[in-house]
Formats: structure tokens, sequence, C-alpha cells
């Protein structure tokens, strides 16, 4: 019963079983040879070690199958199962490079990047300025947009054509208003908050403290970047 159990369970690594009061040397070498026997129909590789003086059996066992966490889960397809990812911060850096580095290669004056919501954020800096200072360092205008379902570690630069332009990049429209839940607090002015809406990054006014609820907004500002918003009560 022991062995099946063993094999039931999927057990690994080493396992004691106490046989109390076994005294005879006889009746101890007659269960060793009954579990020497019984751990041969075990498909995993099992050992007996043998039997102490107080009446415990060792026995080593390599698990076959997954445990039940392994089962029931699968590697996390953001982190890869390392439990992190890469901050904001970080992948602002890898974007920015990459940025100039496109920039570099081609001639075209438009420049589509889409990147993460949190990543875009911080690529903006406050208000803007920091996306604005490069465009005049690169003379290029770049068009930034987002989405929610972006992985926070993936981005995306392309060329963006004239005749592209009102296929690829969506601008939302002054005066409009529209119900949205507001994602997340923005990174550099914590009393707005921020949200994605036709894949362009929304940052709301005094929207800091009213996150994952449901708000009326109104587009008040809209750039190449990002758009501005109010909430109205």
């Amino acid at each position: 019963e022991i062995t099946r159990q063993l094999r039931l369970r999927d057990i690994g690594g080493i396992i004691i079983v106490d046989f109390i009061d076994m005294e005879t040397e006889k009746d101890k070498k007659h269960l060793m040879e009954k579990f020497n026997s019984a751990l041969k129909k075990d498909p995993a590789k099992a050992t007996l070690i043998g039997m102490t003086e107080l009446g415990l059996v060792q026995i080593t066992r390599k698990r076959v199958g997954k445990d039940l966490d392994e089962t029931l889960r699968i590697p996390c397809p953001y982190c890869g199962g390392n439990g992190r990812t890469l901050s904001p911060e970080t992948m602002k850096i890898r974007v920015l490079r990459e940025i100039r580095r496109f920039a570099r290669e081609t001639s075209s004056k438009n420049i589509l990047v889409t990147v993460n919501p949190g990543v875009l954020a911080e690529l903006l800096g406050w208000e803007g300025e920091e996306i604005k200072k490069l465009e005049a360092e690169l003379e290029k205008n770049l068009y930034l947009r987002t989405g929610s379902e972006i992985h926070s570690e993936k981005f995306e630069i392309e060329i963006l054509r004239n005749r592209d332009l009102k296929d690829k990049v969506q601008f939302l429209t002054p005066g409009e208003e529209t119900v949205i839940k507001i994602e997340e607090v923005h990174p550099r002015n914590p009393q707005n908050g921020i949200t994605v809406y036709k894949d362009n990054l929304v940052e709301i006014k005094r929207g800091g403290n009213r996150i994952r609820k449901k708000v009326k907004i109104k587009i008040t500002g809209v750039t190449r970047h990002f758009a501005s918003a109010e909430i109205v009560e």
C-alpha cells in the first residue's frame, strides 16, 4: 500500500516510513524484500536505502509528473516566469535609444512609436516637454500611440508616411465627451490620472484619486503625443 500511494501521489525526494516495534531480524528482512519487489513496479526511479535501528525505512524516489502548481499554472506570458518585468523608467531609456537609432537611419519626417501606457507616460515627461525636446533634437515629428493590451516590455517604431497618417493615427477631437475608466495615476503628476482612449494616452486632470473608476471626461487638448481631458461632473 505504501508503494502504491507513492505512485498515485507521485511523491518524490527522500521518503521516511516508520515501522514501530519491529524487532526480529527475520521480519525486517521479509519487509525489505517485499518493499524491493513492490518498488520494481514503480515507473519512476526509486531506491530502497535500508532500515535504521529505530525501524525507519528510507526510500529515494524521483518524481515523474508535474506537481499540482505546475499542472494548474503556466509560466507568466509577461515576465516569462521570472516574477519581474522591466520598470517603465528602464523601458523609457530603451525606447529613447531605439528612437534615436531609427531616426538616424531614415529620411522620413514622421515616425510612429507605439508603446505601453505606463512607458508612454514616462516618455512624455511633464506635459510632454521631454518628447518635444527630442523632436527638436532629431528634427522629426514623433507620433506616440498606445494600447492597454500592449506588453510593458514591447514597443514598435515605424515610418509614418503621409498617405498612411489617417489610417494609423486617430486624433481625438477637443470637446469630445466619453465615459471611460481611469487606469493609473500619472507617474509624473499624481494628481492626474491616465487612461487609453482610441489608442491615445489621455491625461485626466485631477483624476489621480479616481483610479479604476468610470468617469465622464471631456477632451480639452490634443497633440501628436497625447490628449488631455477634464472630468465632467
